[in-house]
């Protein structure tokens, strides 16, 4: 998929916080849209079915996504979604937020996730926005379907720690309940992060009364799941599935002891895609009383395995799991298949044409565009072509060319569709009538001229006046909107920054953050002086967006000393994001600072600064030798603090990063790390020492490939097995 469009708008720090929660096909496809100008998303022609699948968490942060963050922007997208596109079922992946918000153990001390996490949080519970979205379609005579995970309920606090953002922000309470259920390597040592083993038929009930009560609660029509993790912890398809009743199952049937003895692979996917298809019998009973139907998200280039994340699809982040969704049609354990995206979905559309012929069964896939001429039939025979809810243009309006007196209408749709035109540049853009239109009285209609405002690149003090007022805006994304294009205004003036920054302070949230940090780091390397004003602000979150818009740039030596002053500010957040962003520059200065960052009080800043310096002394062949020496030995200190004996919080986690900066360190830190593999004294140094060692993490957002063979020479080297 290419990114490159946003890469060209969004820095690479910047970047990474859509990429950390979003990597999705529906932000690739609004992005090309977002370029090319160009309307792909087609309504629904006479008698055909169509759907929309809206990420939720996805269109909570995306300030420039269809909103769904008040009752009335739900309101306005479905209504749009309805009476301009004929949509007539919602996927609402509230389903799997819910799971996160209330079946979970959320971690703080993942800055970036809790801040969303939190947001999300406040909707839900203030707001009952999640339950909201599924008695709004049912009211406008949609259907729902909660969209939940099949394989993805968080993961291990270590996992993906080695990025410098913190702990895994999310596991279950079942997973941390029941360690035993978690998907376990050959040799018993290494869990999974994500799935929960169906093997144990207690794991399988505890997981279906969660469902259930989430499908229920939610009044869902139906209940149907994606199939791939969001986790980058799995090195190779077949690392995981070792479980007791698995291995004792196999045993029996083939006498193999697959822990120790060469297997079948496949024999091995087809023995744990049994357990997922009694998983799926038995979720389907549990929901029936409940009129709940049942579905399941296909990958359209392999059918029978689960889905691969599009984040890096080279390792089949699920586990090589059989899903035998023949068995599904043919039993009628599932309602509806959804053939998503990540190949050519056409070919997996006949197959699953052919098997559900004479069933009833639906068919369903992602596909925002029309189909093709030769494949018009799938409309015929009732396949529901779903759009994706990430695409920005479904709040364009009418597809049908409107005049501008429309904009005098009662119908907001059709002003809508003028304010697009004058983006576009389809009609000649009127300034006065954009700026009228920001004080609509229909929020769609409000974010939507504001964002025509920055598609002219219209300027000057009327519009930044506008822009002003409407950060006062009553509705959270129309205040995103004006911020965020404010910021971007050209010869925007220091008060306006100055309201820019009280807007920050008296609404902050997840979604504002992004769009201001966004908009402020096109103020870096010209507007210094209030940069350093928003460094300095009263309220920390604000210093927090302004130290993390700086990423990448250019930064002024008086920005610098603004950002070294930070390194001691009270706000955990804050001293991470400078510390971030320091990490991006060869200086003494700097490097001072991160190095006494290393004796931060908070471990996910501790670890930012490991990880930064560490890089700096591989990539600056002029770092002070003095200096690496004394990195080296407080490393080699906080790494050491993880013994046996540590009961701090951070315990499980925050060794990580420390280990990853020591073993970049060549030769003394991984000379450091094996002589703690190697000694005896302390059992939980030695196990940390060579999860370091050989145990690859990746600070980019690659899975840490590696071969059977190579993990299995790894394991020999397991301080426990040295022991005996």
């Amino acid at each position: 998929m290419d990114y490159l469009p946003l890469l060209t708008i969004i820095r690479k720090e910047l970047f990474a916080v859509i990429k950390l929660v979003f990597y999705s096909t529906s932000l690739a496809l609004m992005l090309n849209s977002i370029v090319s100008g160009q309307r792909v998303v087609a309504p629904a022609m006479p008698d055909e079915v169509v759907g929309c699948y809206i990420s939720n968490g996805d269109n909570d942060l995306l300030y420039f996504s269809p909103p769904i963050d008040s009752v009335n922007t739900i309101d306005g997208f479905y209504d749009l979604l309805k009476n301009v596109y004929g949509v007539k079922r919602i996927y609402w992946r509230a389903a799997q937020v819910h799971e996160i918000m209330y079946y979970s153990q959320l971690r703080p001390e993942h800055f970036h996730h809790a801040d969303l996490w939190k947001w999300v949080g406040y909707l839900y519970k203030n707001y009952g926005l999640d339950r909201y979205g599924v008695d709004a379609a049912h009211a406008r005579g949609m259907a729902v379907w909660g969209v939940a995970a099949l394989f993805d309920h968080g993961g291990q606090a270590v996992v993906d720690v080695a990025k410098g953002y913190g702990p895994s922000p999310v596991e279950s309470f079942i997973r941390l309940q029941h360690p035993e259920w978690i998907p376990v390597d050959r040799f018993g040592i290494r869990r999974m992060s994500g799935p929960i083993c169906f093997a144990y038929p207690e794991a399988r009930k505890a997981l279906i009364e969660m469902q259930v009560k989430l499908a229920t609660s939610a009044k869902y029509d139906g209940l149907i799941l994606h199939t791939y993790v969001e986790q980058m912890d799995t090195r190779y398809d077949e690392e995981f599935g070792f479980n007791e009743p698995v291995v004792n199952e196999f045993k029996k049937r083939y006498g193999v002891d697959i822990r120790t003895e060469a297997y079948d692979k496949q024999a091995l996917a087809k023995l744990r895609g049994e357990y997922l298809t009694q998983y799926f019998r038995e979720l389907k009973a549990a929901l029936k009383p409940h009129k709940v139907k049942l579905g399941i998200f296909l990958n359209p280039a392999e059918p029978n395995k689960p889905q691969r994340w599009l984040a890096d699809t080279s390792v089949m982040c699920s586990g090589n799991v059989d899903v035998d969704w023949q068995s599904y049609i043919d039993q009628g354990i599932v309602d509806e298949i959804m053939v998503y995206c990540g190949g050519n979905v056409y070919p997996l559309i006949d197959q699953v044409l052919t098997r559900t012929k004479g069933t009833d069964c639906n068919i369903s896939t992602l596909h925002s565009s029309p189909f093709p001429e030769e494949k018009k039939y799938f409309s015929e025979q009732g396949v529901i072509r779903v759009l994706d809810g990430g695409n920005k243009e479904l709040e364009y309006g009418y597809l049908e060319k409107q005049p501008v007196s429309a904009l005098e209408s009662d119908d907001f749709i059709a002003r809508l569709t003028v304010i697009q035109q004058m983006a576009d540049g389809t009609t000649e853009p009127d300034l006065q009538k954009l700026i009228i239109a920001t004080k609509d009285k229909h929020v769609m209609v409000r974010r939507r001229a504001i964002a025509a405002l920055a598609a002219i690149k219209a300027g000057g003090p009327n519009v930044i006046a506008a822009l002003e007022q409407a950060m006062k805006d009553p509705e959270n994304t129309v205040r995103c909107y004006a911020l965020n294009t404010l910021a971007k205004e050209p010869n925007i003036p220091s008060a306006s920054i100055d309201k820019i920054y009280d807007c920050l302070d008296k609404h902050n949230n997840a979604m504002m953050n992004f769009a201001a940090q966004l908009g402020l780091a096109t103020l870096a390397e010209k507007q210094d002086k209030d940069l350093i004003q928003g460094l300095q602000h009263k309220n920390c979150e604000v210093r927090s967006v302004v130290a993390n818009a700086l990423s990448g740039a250019n930064i002024s030596p008086e920005l610098l000393n603004a950002l070294l002053k930070l390194t001691n500010d009270p706000s955990e957040k804050v001293r991470w994001a400078v510390v971030k962003v320091l990490g991006e520059f060869a200086s003494t200065e700097s490097s001072n600072a991160l190095y006494e960052s290393l004796n931060d009080s908070h471990p996910t800043v501790r670890d930012m600064a490991a990880l930064k310096l560490s890089s700096l002394i591989q990539s600056d062949k002029t770092f002070s030798q003095e200096l690496r020496e004394k990195i080296l030995v407080r490393l080699e200190q906080r790494f050491s603090m993880y013994n046996s004996s540590y009961t701090g919080k951070d315990k499980n986690w925050g060794w990580r990063c420390l280990g990853d900066a020591l073993n970049r360190i060549e030769p003394q830190g991984p000379d450091f790390l094996q002589n703690l593999l190697s000694q005896s004294k302390d059992i939980a140094l030695a196990e940390r020492a060579w999860e370091v060692l050989y145990v690859k993490q990746l600070p980019d957002w690659k899975f840490p490939l590696t071969t059977q063979e190579q993990a299995e020479d790894a394991f020999r080297k397991y301080p426990r097995r040295l022991s005996n």
